[in-house]
């Protein structure tokens, strides 16, 4: 494989001055990323409050030998075991067989900030990735986008009925899995690894109860290698290593929605639109409604009490006490405090975020302060587009490379079919146009002698001449296109491949397709590759 990176700014103005003018947003931050001092300080913090080691990596143990993990995870569990280790934490919603591609270079970005950290700060570093196995935003994990066989993108999903607020994690394996998998095997090529790669799947699906661990044992089988630890919030032991948490967030919900949005406002005065919307008397918990599959139900605060949004369920602030101490299980954090939690189960000396992620970030400074925490580094994850032979060859015929490629593919399909254009259409109806609509102007100047009526007549004939001419030569250039129709081809499928829904590969693709075609070391091998972090897109020759 052959790496090259390119300077892509991000779309998102807050992440992009995140990465490329850190002063402008510093104080909504506890670290800078590029400070190299920042993570030996977050490691003194840590040293000073963490206290958690011993109870979270029997939990961690226990959950990552029920999935089967390797060697090197058992090796990172040990590493974690010691103190003063630390982690670089990531994660992600538990997409169906992970999901679009940024997943794999978030966690990708963990392990390798993770290596890094243990040699510079001299103490074990490891990396966990978090399965957000409370989402329950069904309609975001239930499907996949792959590139098929006609060069056009498809998309895959679970064929099953929206669940309601469940869980990822409450969310049984169902024959829908197997009707998945057997459409992506019948929209992609038979490779020399698809099989193999398909059986996996399918034994990893049978092993797991629900589509949360179904997730977290694909993840552990890619990242075998890496020794990625994973984490469950819903493995038993997590949720009662936070009931002081979960006790404290409710006893100051009104200290922590005073705090959010005082964040709210901050980014309001740089110019930017905060991530998450206002919502007074959100205490920014669910509550799991008991049922066969639980419902996650988000709880107010009206000043009376607490309740559910229905009104059908109420405490009072002493009941909701007494539950998040006899029973955490029966609470869940929402995108605000779900960072706070992760962080008082977990070492966390950086989490890696993508560029939505530093936005949410940007909010949550004074949050972290009302809960007496500190916010670690937040270090942003590897952007990756993967070129394959064909597209490679592609790239090189058109001379596309670097920006032309990543800015300006419709602007060098235009130059070329220009170059292609041997009776110059362009310049043909440019000259007929310039020679034509003196005369006409010139003989409505003299109508209008006759009547001043037939002025305003002429100049609207005229606008129809020109836009007939103007669609005769879209019709002239159709044609041209028509005869250049292989490179017009060409193009079409290196949007396709590299920008599948107007969007990033990263953002739509599933890794498995790839798999098939390259081997299950992908993952590790993409690994071994010096990465990017951040502000340079990494453009992967596979």
């Amino acid at each position: 494989m052959k790496l090259e990176t390119i300077h892509l700014p991000y779309a998102n103005p807050l992440a992009r001055a995140y990465l490329e003018d850190f002063s402008r947003v510093a104080h909504l931050f506890e670290y800078n990323p590029g400070d190299g001092e920042a993570f030996d300080r977050r490691c003194l913090y840590l040293d000073e409050t963490y206290g958690n080691r011993q109870q979270v990596v029997e939990i961690l143990t226990r959950y990552n030998e029920e999935l089967g993990c390797s060697a090197a995870i058992r090796a990172n569990l040990a590493a974690l075991a010691q103190p003063g280790a630390a982690a670089v934490i990531t994660g992600q919603q538990a997409g169906v067989i992970t999901g679009p591609l940024y997943t794999i270079y978030k966690a990708l970005t963990a392990v390798q900030l993770a290596q890094r950290l243990s040699s510079e700060l001299e103490r074990p570093v490891v990396p966990i990735f978090w399965v957000a196995a409370e989402d329950h935003d069904f309609q975001e994990i239930n499907h996949i986008h792959i590139l098929g066989s006609d060069n056009r993108v498809v998309k895959l999903q679970l064929e099953q009925e929206s669940p309601g607020r469940v869980a990822a994690g409450h969310l049984p394996v169902i024959p829908a899995v197997e009707q998945l998998l057997a459409a992506l095997e019948a929209l992609t090529n038979q490779n020399e690894w698809q099989q193999e790669i398909l059986q996996t799947l399918r034994e990893l699906a049978r092993q797991s109860t629900n589509l949360a661990q179904w997730f977290a044992r694909v993840m552990q089988w890619l990242f075998r290698e890496q020794g990625l630890i994973i984490a469950d919030p819903l493995e038993p032991g997590l949720k009662e290593l936070a009931v002081g948490f979960f006790r404290q967030a409710v006893e100051e919900t009104a200290e922590v929605d005073a705090a959010l949005e005082q964040g709210r406002q901050a980014v309001l005065e740089l110019g930017y639109t905060p991530q998450v919307e206002a919502q007074p008397g959100h205490t920014n918990l669910f509550f799991y409604q008991e049922g066969e599959l639980p419902q996650r139900r988000p709880l107010f605060y009206d000043g009376q009490g607490f309740h559910t949004r229905e009104g059908d369920s109420r405490w009072s602030r002493e009941e909701l006490l007494a539950l998040a101490a006899d029973n955490p299980a029966a609470l869940s954090p929402n995108v605000v405090l779900r960072p706070l939690v992760q962080d008082v189960l977990f070492p966390t000396v950086a989490y890696v975020a993508g560029p939505g992620e530093v936005s949410y970030y940007a909010l949550y400074k004074e949050v972290y302060r009302v809960m007496g925490r500190r916010m670690p580094v937040i270090y942003p994850r590897a952007n990756v587009t993967l070129i394959e032979p064909g597209i490679a060859r592609h790239l090189e015929k058109y001379q596309l490379c670097g920006d032309k490629v990543f800015n300006g593919l419709e602007d060098r399909l235009q130059e070329l079919l220009k170059e292609a254009d041997q009776l110059g259409i362009e310049g043909l109806f440019a000259q007929v146009k310039d020679d034509f609509s003196p005369k006409y102007s010139r003989l409505i100047e003299e109508l209008g002698g006759l009547d001043p009526a037939l002025v305003k007549l002429g100049q609207e004939n005229l606008e129809r001449i020109l836009g007939q001419m103007d669609f005769l030569q879209g019709k002239a250039m159709q044609k041209h296109r028509q005869t250049q129709e292989g490179m017009v081809k060409h193009f079409q499928k290196i949007k396709t491949a590299l920008f599948p829904n107007n969007s990033w590969q990263e953002r739509e693709y599933n890794l498995i397709p790839f798999l098939f075609k390259y081997g299950p070391d992908l993952v590790t091998r993409l690994g071994e590759l010096p990465l990017s972090h951040g502000r340079e897109h990494n453009v992967i020759f596979v």
